[in-house]
């Protein structure tokens, strides 16, 4: 579940947020004794999520990705 480091390095934001959306083991989180422990882990042995925390203008573009969540999922189903 790793991606390559120069095709990381290489990826704009919205393709790290669009991959992190639609990572296969998104839930394994939950696998854990807590969220944040799961989170924690996910952090530390998949690299996408590091390199998320990386970009500089993550912020402004997780809020409209926030906005558009729903209870049901997606409002605008092209985000996902």
């Amino acid at each position: 579940m790793q991606i390559p480091v120069d095709i990381l390095n290489k990826m704009s934001t919205d393709d790290i947020i669009y991959a992190c959306i639609n990572f296969p083991l998104f839930g394994y989180y939950s696998a854990f004794n807590s969220p944040q422990e799961g989170f924690n882990i996910m952090f530390m042995k998949f690299n996408i999520f590091s390199k998320l925390c990386e970009k500089k203008d993550l912020v402004k573009k997780l809020i409209p990705i926030y906005k558009n969540a729903g209870l049901d999922g997606w409002i605008d189903k092209k985000i996902a």
